[in-house]
C-alpha cells in the first residue's frame, strides 16, 4: 500500500494538525452567542438556572414543545459551574464533539488502521459545519457526537456480541434521542440494519436473546426526558417527542415554510461538508459501483455508503429541511472519506495517477477559498491587532508549505485541506465574527449598559422588539412591554429599547428618539449576509438602528 508504506504521518504532525485545529476551537468559544438559535437556546437553558426548574421549557413566556431537554440541562450545569457566559454555554458541546472525534478514530481504527483513524478524525474535525456548530451552539453537536459513539458501540456488539457494547450503545442512542428526537435514532438504526442485513453471515444477531435488551434498556435511559415531558405537557407531551415531532418534520405539519426541493439535502453537502465533499461523493460512486458490479467490497463500506445514501434518500422526502440536520451524519461521511484513501492508497498506476488529480483538484479550489475568503473577511473590516496578523502569518506560512510540496500524495491531500481550514477559520473566528457581531444590537446594548453602569433591571423593551442576546448577556429575562405601558413608566428611571421600525407601533413613537441621552445602535441579521452588508462602502444603505431610551 503507497499510504502505509510510504506516507505514514509522523507523529509531529499529527499533533501539529490537532494543536491547530484545537486553537480554531479554542477561539471560537470567544465569539459572542449570534442569534436567533444558538442566543435563544443559550437564553432558555439560562432561564431554567435562574428559575431552578429544570423540568419544565419556556421560550421567553410560552411552553416550549420542540426539541427535547438534555442539551439544556447540559448548558443550564456548564453555567451553574462557569458562570453564565458564552464560554460555558458552549462547553457540553465542545464535549460532544471530542466524544464524537474520539469515537470516529476508535471505529475507523477497528475497521481499518491507526493511520486511516487520524485521517477520518481529522476529516471530522475540519469540516466547516462541525467547526461553526462549536461556536454557533444548538442541539446538533451533542446529538453528532452521541450519534457516532452509539454507532461505535453497536457495531462492536454486532461483532463480537459484548453486553457493555449494547449498553453503551444504547446510552449513546438515548443522549441522541435526548437531544434532538428521533433524528439520531433513525441514523443509527439504519446503519446498523444495512451493515447487518447487507454482511449476510451478521443477520443471526437478531436471534441473540441479549438484542431484545436494546428496547428496555433504552427507555429506562430516555426516562428522565419522558417525564419531564409528562410533568409539562402530560401525555401529549410524551406522545409528541415519541412521534409527533419527527412526524411533523416529515409533513411539514406545524411550519410555516415548506422545503420541496428533494435534492436538498445532496447538494447542501457540496458546502456543509466542506472541504471533503467531492472525495465523499467519489467514495459513494466507487462503492456502489462495486457493490452493482458484484465486486468484492468490503462489508464495512456499506455504512459509510449505502447507509448513508438511504439515510439522504429518506430524509429528502420530509418537508422540513434544514443544513444542520446533516452534521450527525458528517462524523460516519469522514469514515467514508478514509475509507476512499484507503482504496487509493494501493500502489498501483491506475489510483497512483487518481491521488495526483485529487492533489490538483484540491489545490486549485483550496487556493481559490482563501484568496476569496480572505479578500472578503479582511476587505469587509478594518485590519486586525498585530498579535492576530503575527498568528495569521504563522498559520499562512504552514498552509503555504503544503500548497508547494511538489509529493502529490494522501498526506499531502489531507495535511493541506486541514491547515487551509485552520488558516480560514482563525481568521474568520478571530476577526470576521467578532466584528459581524458588533451589528447585533443586542449585544451592543448590554455592552453600553455595562459601561454606563445601568441597572439591568431597569431596561424594557417593546414587546415586539425581541433581543436573546439582550436578555442573555444582561443575565435576565428583559420585561416587554407594550405601547401602553410604556407610556405609564415615563420618569421612572427606566431605560426603552426599541428597533426602529417598531416605533411607528407605539403612538408618537417618534418623540422617544428626541430624548436626550439616548443611544442610537446599528443593526442587522447577521446569519443573513448580503453583499451589500459585507461591502464596507454601502453597509450603511442596509443597516437598521435599535435605540436605547431613557424614560
Amino acid at each position: 500500500m503507497l499510504f502505509v508504506k510510504q506516507n505514514v504521518f509522523t507523529k509531529r504532525e499529527i499533533y501539529l494538525c490537532y494543536f491547530s485545529l484545537g486553537i480554531v476551537y479554542f477561539l471560537g468559544l470567544f465569539i459572542p452567542l449570534m442569534e436567533n438559535d444558538s442566543a435563544q437556546h443559550a437564553v432558555m437553558s439560562m432561564q431554567m438556572l435562574l428559575d431552578n426548574n429544570f423540568l419544565e421549557l419556556y421560550r421567553g413566556d410560552s411552553p416550549y414543545l420542540d426539541k427535547p431537554h438534555l442539551h439544556f440541562w447540559l448548558a443550564a450545569s456548564s453555567m451553574k459551574l462557569f458562570g453564565i457566559n458564552h464560554i460555558a454555554y458552549r462547553i457540553p458541546a465542545l464535549f460532544f464533539t471530542l466524544i464524537g472525534s474520539y469515537s470516529t478514530f476508535k471505529l475507523a481504527k477497528y475497521w481499518y488502521n491507526t493511520n486511516y483513524a487520524h485521517i477520518a478524525t481529522l476529516v471530522f474535525l475540519s469540516t466547516q459545519s462541525i467547526i461553526l456548530a462549536n461556536h454557533d451552539v444548538r442541539t446538533d453537536a451533542v446529538l453528532t457526537g452521541a450519534t457516532i459513539f452509539s454507532l461505535w458501540q453497536f457495531v462492536k456488539y454486532v461483532d463480537m456480541q459484548r453486553i457493555s457494547a449494547l449498553i453503551f450503545g444504547c446510552l449513546g442512542l438515548a443522549i441522541a434521542f435526548m437531544s434532538k428526537g428521533l433524528l439520531g435514532v433513525f441514523f443509527v438504526g439504519v446503519c446498523l440494519i444495512i451493515y447487518i442485513f447487507l454482511s449476510k453471515e451478521k443477520w443471526r444477531i437478531i436471534l441473540n436473546p441479549k438484542t431484545y435488551l436494546i428496547l428496555p434498556v433504552f427507555f429506562t435511559f430516555i426516562t428522565p426526558v419522558l417525564y419531564a415531558y409528562n410533568h409539562q405537557f402530560g401525555i401529549d407531551g410524551v406522545f409528541f417527542i415519541l412521534w409527533g415531532q419527527s412526524f411533523n418534520r416529515m409533513t411539514g405539519e406545524a411550519y410555516t415554510q415548506f422545503n420541496t426541493d428533494y435534492s436538498f439535502f445532496f447538494h447542501t453537502i457540496l458546502w456543509t461538508f466542506i472541504p471533503w465533499c467531492l472525495l465523499f461523493y467519489s467514495h459513494v460512486f466507487v462503492r456502489l459501483k462495486t457493490l452493482f458490479t458484484k465486486q468484492n467490497t468490503s462489508k464495512k463500506q456499506y455504512i459509510t455508503s449505502v447507509a448513508i445514501l438511504t439515510i439522504l434518500l429518506v430524509i429528502s422526502f420530509s418537508k422540513a429541511k434544514l443544513p444542520h440536520y446533516l452534521n450527525s451524519l458528517f462524523s460516519i461521511m469522514a469514515i467514508g472519506v478514509s475509507a476512499y484513501l484507503y482504496f487509493l492508497s494501493h500502489s498501483t498506476k491506475k489510483t497512483t495517477h487518481i491521488i495526483k488529480l485529487w492533489n490538483i483538484v484540491f489545490t486549485i479550489l483550496l487556493l481559490l477559498c482563501v484568496v476569496l475568503i480572505s479578500f472578503i473577511v479582511l476587505w469587509s473590516y478594518e485590519i486586525p491587532s498585530i498579535g492576530f496578523i503575527i498568528l495569521y502569518l504563522i498559520f499562512g506560512a504552514i498552509m503555504i508549505k503544503q500548497f508547494i510540496l511538489d509529493t502529490f500524495n494522501i498526506k499531502r491531500l489531507i495535511l493541506l485541506g486541514v491547515s487551509v481550514i485552520c488558516f480560514l477559520n482563525i481568521l474568520l473566528n478571530s476577526h470576521f465574527y467578532p466584528n459581524l457581531l458588533k451589528y447585533q444590537a443586542g449585544i451592543s446594548v448590554s455592552r453600553i449598559i455595562e459601561s454606563e453602569d445601568i441597572n439591568p433591571k431597569n431596561i424594557i423593551r417593546y414587546k415586539d422588539s425581541y433581543s436573546w442576546s439582550l436578555d442573555f448577556y444582561t443575565n435576565q429575562k428583559t420585561q416587554a412591554v407594550s405601547s401602553d405601558e410604556i407610556n405609564k413608566m415615563e420618569n421612572d428611571n427606566k431605560w426603552l429599547f426599541v428597533y426602529e421600525k417598531d416605533l411607528n407601533n407605539i403612538p408618537n413613537g417618534s418623540k422617544y428618539i428626541k430624548q436626550e441621552g439616548l443611544f442610537e445602535i446599528y443593526h442587522f441579521r447577521i446569519t443573513r449576509l448580503s453583499l451589500k452588508f459585507i461591502n464596507p462602502q454601502t453597509r450603511m444603505s442596509v443597516l437598521q438602528k435599535a435605540y436605547l431610551i431613557p424614560l
